[in-house]
């Protein structure tokens, strides 16, 4: 597990984190929450839960997500090994969000 909650990452720092992970096959556990993270975030974490494969929780509550974000990660997770996909708490969480989850 990778804890980085609470540390002001931001997209910036998202991409960064995601070109590192890249090839981190024991990584299975990802908390980001609080992070300030945005729909921009959201397209990296994408890339990484496609490029990886072997991520199973991806904790993202608490950020600057809308529903754009929130379903990009979504559409990514027939394609992944993610099995909980935490996203309360952010900023536009409707029921387009939950369908596309």
């Amino acid at each position: 597990m990778l804890d980085l909650s609470n540390n002001r990452i931001r997209d910036e720092g998202v991409e960064y984190l995601v070109a590192s992970l890249r090839m981190c096959h024991h990584l299975k556990y990802l908390r980001l929450g609080a992070n300030a993270i945005t729909d921009v975030g959201a397209e990296h974490l994408a890339r990484l839960l496609l490029e990886n494969g072997h991520l199973e929780v991806l904790e993202l509550t608490s950020n600057e997500l809308t529903s754009q974000g929130i379903i990009t990660l979504a559409k990514t997770v027939p394609h992944s090994r993610l099995a909980y996909f935490y996203v309360d708490r952010n900023q536009d969480v409707n029921d387009e969000c939950i369908d596309a989850i």
